[in-house]
């Protein structure tokens, strides 16, 4: 219960005796005529427990009587009875308190605890009956209270303790009462104000997605079409927004109509939405700092194109970052049987990286109920150059669409050239309709809004294995001079991210021959820097994945270590690197005498590959390694059996990234090199190169292991 507007209160000292002579008098003492030595009185009760110490019991009119005894109706005592008393000095039970209690500001969310302090300066003890506040506080709470009736000694001091914990901003007052039988003749002591104020911290910020509901076309015998809007805090701090109504006006608000989940925001009933992050992408439900509301589109009269059903959500609130009091979100619909349908109604790229290109499809329906023919797609604005409308070549305009025929050939991309948010271009389609000779016929202009916004890409960071602590040269042939036993070190920790300030996350994965009892590196995977001790002779893979700080990956870095041997004299190793941009795609495969193919789909996650030669396998764990590094694939193979051995690449994907109703709208070419490397070679022993221009384009070459080792390749 809110504190604010109750009046300020004194704190006052209830007497919980009353007494007859006791406290007006010049001597303390009260003649009751038995000589002025001892008073007579009548001691007030609330229960038997208020008269168990003279040995008494409560009265149902109040009074103290001696057990046993009964009460007339008349009003007289049938047995009254003579107590005699020692009531002693009122005068010198004297009690002080603070004369208010300040807790000052206190945030929304936060709370703050207060002492107080008693203390009996008089020369008697207190009797003190109870402490609490004047009226029920829900913000307030006292703890650490003596139990009651508690007796309070003179000369001595007493703290409890007063909890504020806001739920609403504001100035707040209350008061505490603390009945005794105190002296309180005095009203300057023990005053009891609580004075409080709170507040929200930071401020808040109204945002709406979408800030405007565009329904489309939908016919008066239709299902009405429903939309969702988010309204969502944004602010910093803990400051709510609070909704207090909400509605629909403009000239057709008829046609529209709102639900919201929940007890709608009113004056009576406010809602209130905490602080928190911007919501991003689609949002199947609202979090916790938006709300969601649904509005409806159910046309009961016909619109007349051009003409639109038009309207207005209007939400009542208090956000700093609005001017007035409320905010509005324009609503927009026809029901028209002569139209073109265009969807989405907004093309809203969001964040596109510089420099890369977006591509949104176009669903367009005739809903004329006639013939129609396309003459133009464009986009029309001011500085729009970074949005385009593309199709495929099988798609040429004029274009002519029968009644009801919906095509999604057509779309737009968006380019960008620079950071920052790119609007107020449109989408805009002009069909001409068929009528009558003579007829002039009517002409249809349909117009989409389309926005983006440029963002700065995010690089990722690079792996980097090194066998120095204090040298950053990458690990990049396969290490040679590890031996049984011998413990190896690599450091990760000169992997670099040039943007998000570093490095944040480190994955290390062992690869071990199949007779090592090794199963994972020391210390642990979450280290920069770490060590094995081969246990067998054979070939050991590690692979080393970074993050940064926006959690994004660095591609794997491999490294080979041959184990207690050196480097086969036959081992062959094929790298190859091609052009394009990077969701392109080259395949290199390695086709043993029989046919097998070592390739991506035959990969396991440690990319190894596993090839048979006459019924008997000639590639194992330890004897081959694929590895992955942006357009570059190695393969390395240092069992191969004699025979003659295929190396070929195909282009698996020219398209750029591209399609539109699978046709491909930048189709490229690669330029592919590969290298093969012979036994300890450091330089490829041979070069080959060829131009991939075509989808599924190969080329291969053969190479052959004899009793003299491998032959040059062929062509």
């Amino acid at each position: 219960m809110s504190l604010k507007g109750q009046v300020l209160c004194s704190l006052f000292v209830v007497l919980v005796m009353s007494v007859f002579a006791a406290g007006c008098g010049g001597d303390g003492n009260a003649d009751s005529g038995n000589g002025g030595d001892e008073d007579i009185v009548r001691i007030p009760c609330d229960s038997d427990d208020d008269c168990a110490d003279y040995g008494m019991m409560c009265s149902v009119v109040g009074f103290c009587i001696e057990a046993g005894g009964d009460y007339n109706s008349d009003g007289d005592w049938e047995e009254e009875v003579e107590i005699e008393v020692d009531m002693g000095n009122p005068e010198e039970r004297r009690m002080t308190c603070p004369a208010t209690l300040e807790f000052g500001m206190v945030l929304l969310g936060d709370s703050k605890t207060l002492p107080v302090s008693l203390e009996n300066i008089g020369t008697e003890d207190i009797l003190i009956n109870t402490i609490q506040f004047s009226s029920e506080e829900e913000s307030l709470k006292l703890s650490d209270l003596p139990t009651f009736p508690y007796t309070f000694r003179a000369g001595t001091s007493m703290t409890f303790n007063v909890t504020y914990n806001p739920e609403e901003p504001g100035d707040e007052r209350a008061t505490i009462n603390i009945v005794s039988n105190a002296y309180r003749e005095d009203e300057t002591l023990c005053q009891g104000k609580v004075n409080i104020s709170s507040e929200y911290s930071g401020d808040s910020s109204l945002v709406v997605y979408p800030a405007n509901l565009t329904f489309g076309n939908v016919g008066m015998d239709d299902p009405a079409m429903e939309q969702p809007v988010l309204f969502c805090n944004i602010g910093t701090g803990n400051k709510v927004i609070t909704f207090s109504g909400v509605r629909i006006t403009g000239s057709d608000a008829d046609q529209f109509s709102y639900r919201f989940t929940g007890t709608e925001p009113s004056y009576n009933s406010p809602h209130f939405i905490p602080p928190g992050e911007e919501p991003t992408g689609e949002e199947e439900s609202a979090p916790a700092n938006c709300s969601k509301f649904f509005v409806s589109y159910d046309p009961d009269e016909m619109t007349n194109y051009p003409d639109l059903h038009e309207g207005s959500l209007d939400l009542y609130n208090d956000a700093d970052n609005i001017e007035g009091d409320s905010v509005n979100i324009p609503l927009v619909g026809s029901s028209d049987p002569n139209t073109i349908y265009v969807s989405p109604k907004t093309i809203d790229f969001k964040e596109v990286d510089i420099n890369t290109t977006a591509l949104k499809e176009l669903t367009i329906q005739n809903q004329t109920g006639g013939p129609i023919e396309i003459t133009d797609v464009r986009v029309s604005g001011m500085d729009c150059i970074e949005f385009a409308v593309v199709m495929p070549d099988t798609v040429q305009l004029p274009l002519q669409m029968a009644a009801d025929e919906m095509i999604q050939d057509i779309g737009v991309t968006y380019t960008p050239d620079y950071e920052g948010l790119d609007e107020k271009c449109d989408f805009v389609l002009t069909a001409q309709r068929q009528c009558a000779p003579g007829d002039t016929c009517p002409e249809d202009v349909i117009t989409t809004d389309m926005r983006g916004y440029g963002r700065v890409p995010n690089a990722k960071p690079v792996a980097n294995v090194s066998r120095s602590a204090i040298s950053l040269e990458s690990v990049d042939l396969p290490i040679e001079d590890a031996a049984i036993g011998s413990r190896l070190y690599l450091y990760g920790r000169f992997s670099s991210d040039e943007e998000d300030g570093g490095v944040s996350r480190y994955k290390w994965e062992l690869l071990p021959p199949e007779t090592s009892s090794l199963s994972k590196v020391s210390p642990d995977d979450d280290y920069a820097d770490i060590s094995i001790l081969p246990d067998v002779a054979g070939t050991y893979l590690l692979n080393l994945t970074v993050w940064d700080s926006e959690d994004a990956a660095s591609e794997p870095k491999q490294v080979t270590v041959n184990v207690g041997g050196g480097v086969d004299a036959e081992r062959i190793m094929i790298d190859m690197d091609f052009s394009g941009q990077s969701d392109m795609s080259v395949q290199l495969e390695w086709i043993a005498p029989n046919t097998l193919i070592c390739s991506d789909a035959t990969m396991s996650p440690m990319h190894i590959c596993n090839l048979g030669d006459y019924g008997k396998p000639i590639v194992t764990k330890s004897t081959m390694s694929f590895q992955h590094d942006g357009n570059k694939e190695t393969i390395m193979h240092s069992q191969a059996p004699e025979g003659t051995y295929k190396i070929k690449v195909t282009l698996l994907d020219n398209c750029g990234g591209l399609e539109l109703g699978g046709w491909c709208l930048n189709p490229q070419e690669s330029e592919v090199n590969v290298r093969i490397y012979i036994g300890e070679d450091v330089t490829p022993t041979y070069s080959r190169q060829t131009t991939l221009d075509g989808l599924f384009d190969s080329e291969e070459w053969t190479i052959s292991k004899g009793s003299e080792g491998w032959s040059a390749p062929f062509p």
